[in-house]
């Protein structure tokens, strides 16, 4: 239950003294509840406090800001967590500091947290952007170093300095040696999975995503962000794309087909996640362009496409397409002459042949929900709107030709006159 005194007062607007603010710190910093100093407060109250913290110090006195200042930052049992709250409000809170000691105190405390590695803070970006915003450009480059050999998010932090015009020359280098750790923060972007726990399969997805890095003579800081959804995140690596996601609700593929993009590769991990057994879907495919525009009749012709193998494309959508840059092979070094996906190590079920492809034609990029038209599952998936005009289209377009040729008449074969010669015949 929050506090009715300390809900009232926010509520209210009214103003708290340094003394009450130090008290809440003290009990966030404490990480308990109980009874503190002038009220009893409750975790509940914390959190209360916590969102309503740039309120409360927007509605306290100046002399009392200056007051609660000096005492937190003084204090090395709040100073972390007094920090940690000003983390979104800083700008509120600083142009309401009257002494440049602020500016100081405040880039002292960021500082400690880049050199001290006993520091291990949570989030290296917030830390830069704070020195950044308080013009400490060249103690970033004068620790670059342990910038880099520290940051739990290596690419985001990279692009972050790039951004802001940090040369990054010394930094790049050192973040190429930490592959497991790169790999680990890229697949860390998908939601409600934990990678941390899962060491020996990050270890064979780095060792994947560098033999498809060495041939381009890239390197792991040459991996670009270019999509997140609610199930996975994608990322360009030269000519090929790689995704991390959550298992797909259909793994398995009937058999092949034109239409679908040839994986490289395309595996369910086991993993650990929250201490719980799960799995983490990966993919390496070839870069198509999403990009131009993709009219509806070509859409019908992907999906009628698929019929026409006895499947059902049960995820028809614009964005789940792309256009092929080269012919729809698997491209890479080591597997020359190869024309398509092996089918065991990319989930299709029944190896068949396939027509290739060429550059400039429309493939299915994301390979989930292809249906055997007599797979009982599909009634359970459903269909969309746009999959049922599509195939009742199919189905009209398919009676139409089955009639169409009961309606052809036969045409008896000319017989052979025998009677005449070789040479007449010729």
């Amino acid at each position: 239950m929050i506090n009715p005194f300390f809900k009232s007062k926010v509520n209210n607007g009214r103003s708290f003294s340094s003394q009450e603010v130090l008290a809440m710190i003290e009990q966030l910093a404490n990480e308990v509840a109980g009874k503190n100093g002038f009220l009893h407060i409750s975790k509940d109250t914390n959190a209360f406090f916590r969102e309503h913290f740039a309120s409360i110090i927007s509605a306290m006195p100046d002399m009392e800001l200056h007051t609660l200042f000096y005492s937190a930052t003084k204090n090395n049992k709040l100073i972390e967590t007094f920090y940690s709250l000003l983390y979104d409000i800083s700008e509120t809170f600083e142009r309401r500091i009257l002494a440049p000691s602020f500016r100081v105190e405040r880039a002292a405390y960021y500082k400690r947290l880049i050199t001290d590695k006993n520091a291990k803070p949570s989030d290296f970006d917030r830390i830069i952007i704070h020195l950044i915003d308080l013009g400490q450009i060249g103690f970033i480059n004068a620790h670059i170093q342990s910038i880099a050999e520290q940051t739990s998010t290596p690419i985001r932090t990279m692009n972050l300095l790039r951004n802001n015009g940090i040369d990054i020359s010394k930094y790049i280098p050192i973040i190429n040696e930490r592959k497991l750790d790169i790999i680990c923060e890229l697949s860390s972007q998908i939601p409600d999975i934990d990678v941390s726990e899962s060491r020996d399969s990050l270890e064979t997805i780095t060792m994947l995503v560098d033999e498809v890095l060495k041939p381009q003579k890239l390197q792991f800081s040459d991996l670009q962000f270019i999509s997140k959804g609610g199930y996975s995140c994608a990322f360009i690596a030269g000519d090929k794309v790689i995704k991390f996601g959550l298992p797909q609700a259909k793994y398995s593929i009937p058999r092949n087909s034109k239409r679908f993009i040839q994986p490289l590769v395309r595996h369910h991990f086991d993993i650990i996640s929250q201490g719980k057994p799960s799995k983490l879907s990966f993919e390496i495919t070839e870069l198509c362009d999403t990009q131009t525009e993709v009219s509806k009749e070509e859409l019908y012709q992907i999906y009628k496409d698929v019929r026409d193998q006895g499947m059902v494309w049960g995820d028809c959508h614009y964005v789940n397409v792309g256009r092929l840059k080269k012919d729809n092979i698997v491209h890479h070094p080591s597997i020359k002459g190869v024309k398509k996906a092996h089918h065991t190590n990319v989930g299709i079920e029944e190896a068949n042949d396939v027509e290739v492809l060429p550059a400039g034609e429309l493939v299915i990029l994301d390979l989930d929900f292809i249906f055997d038209e007599s797979d009982p599952k599909l009634a359970q998936a459903g269909l969309t709107s746009i999959e049922k005009e599509f195939e009742e289209r199919y189905r009209r377009e398919k009676v139409r030709k089955a009639i169409d040729i009961e309606k052809t008449p036969e045409i008896e074969p000319e017989t052979p006159n025998q009677n005449i010669s070789g040479d007449e015949r010729e």
